[in-house]
């Protein structure tokens, strides 16, 4: 049975709002290279405005498309608050009210909600997102009322050279997590990509007695059909409980997909 994530409200407010609504409780955020005046700012947590929003957010969406039960909130995606480095005390406290009040705006417009949001805003910001800075922003949320999807497993160890964000947070601390990767990003072409970690990566979060509550596997690219082969192993992967020869896996799936594996392609495969 397949299941939509609708979108709640994050808290965003354009330039436009907060100039013509001064009095409002927000911050200014910044993402990416772009000029600060393009950026948007984030409702504060105490402010009232956040909820109301929220609330009305979900009720005419299912006025529009009936009853939903998961709701996708990224409040912090690629962004930092800014926080003075220096006070962990007044930060935890804020991440707290902020996982509070994104949840209450969800649940106030329906009780039986299940906040999702995803783990890349924890990985890809690591330096602003100590254990205790997460722990904060989920302590306030019921464990079976979120689920956190762990977008890009595949880049902690390539990209950011940490360890694997799940790992980081000892399983996410109770709630609820999908592990994932992202072979993909912005519809490369390049026919590359680790088939030992695709196939067998995720048995690793399965045996793992910090995994927490694991509920699922998944992937997330931003282009598919661009290498054939890598797919298979992602998908296939899913369906595996025990760890897989690679270069069996590759004969096994030459047969399937051309009908033979001379020497040359498993020579090939080995490249």
């Amino acid at each position: 049975e397949m299941k939509p994530v609708a979108p709640a409200f994050a808290g965003f407010i354009p330039p436009a709002y907060k100039a013509k609504h001064p009095e409002l409780n927000a911050f200014h955020l910044k993402w990416g290279a772009m000029d600060s005046t393009y950026n948007a700012a984030v409702l504060s947590p105490f402010a009232p405005e956040f909820k109301e929003i929220g609330k009305l957010f979900v009720t005419e969406w299912e006025k529009e498309f009936g009853k939903n039960e998961y709701y996708l909130s990224d409040s912090f995606n690629e962004m930092v608050l800014p926080i003075p480095d220096n006070d962990l005390e007044g930060k935890c406290k804020l991440m707290a009210e902020y996982g509070k009040t994104i949840y209450e705006s969800i649940a106030s417009g329906n009780p039986d909600a299940v906040w999702v949001t995803q783990g890349w805003t924890f990985g890809n910001r690591h330096w602003f997102w100590e254990r205790e800075s997460l722990q904060a922003l989920l302590s306030q949320v019921p464990d079976d009322k979120m689920i956190i999807i762990d977008l890009a497993n595949d880049y902690p160890k390539w990209v950011w050279n940490i360890d694997l964000t799940w790992k980081r947070h000892d399983g996410f601390y109770g709630k609820k997590w999908i592990y994932s990767t992202t072979p993909n990003f912005g519809g490369r072409t390049c026919p590359i990509g680790d088939i030992e970690f695709y196939l067998n990566g995720h048995l690793n979060a399965l045996n793992s007695p910090n995994k927490g509550n694991l509920i699922g596997l998944g992937s997330a690219p931003e282009g598919v059909e661009s290498n054939e082969v890598l797919y298979e192993a992602i998908y296939d992967a899913a369906w595996n409980f025990e760890k897989r020869d690679v270069m069996q896996w590759l004969e096994d799936y030459s047969l399937a997909r051309y009908g033979e594996c001379p020497d040359a392609l498993k020579t090939y495969w080995t490249k």
